[in-house]
């Protein structure tokens, strides 16, 4: 397990997390607490974290882009008890 591994991993969830903020706020059918929220950020860090402890770095790339939807989709569900097909079905590939 490399420290710089997982921490370019953290970091690069995170970012992306924040970046998809506007997405995710877009699937919310009711303004509520968690719909307001960044908590999706610091889930992506500790998932993006457990990534960067993949073998190769095509493992690594593929856990952070699943730990990047995974935080979106943790708050989403959270809120709104649903799973928005604007995230899910991309990840099929995967």
């Amino acid at each position: 397990m490399d420290p710089i591994a997982i921490t370019v991993a953290a970091v690069v969830a995170g970012v992306a997390a924040a970046a998809l903020n506007s997405v995710m706020r877009a699937q919310f059918e009711t303004q509520n607490r968690l719909s307001r929220s960044w908590l999706q950020v610091p889930i992506a860090v500790a998932l993006g974290g457990l990534a960067g402890c993949a073998g190769s770095w095509a493992e690594q790339l593929t856990f952070v882009v699943l730990a990047v939807a995974a935080s979106l989709l943790i708050v989403i569900d959270l809120s709104e008890f649903r799973l928005p097909d604007v995230i899910v079905l991309p990840l099929y590939p995967l």
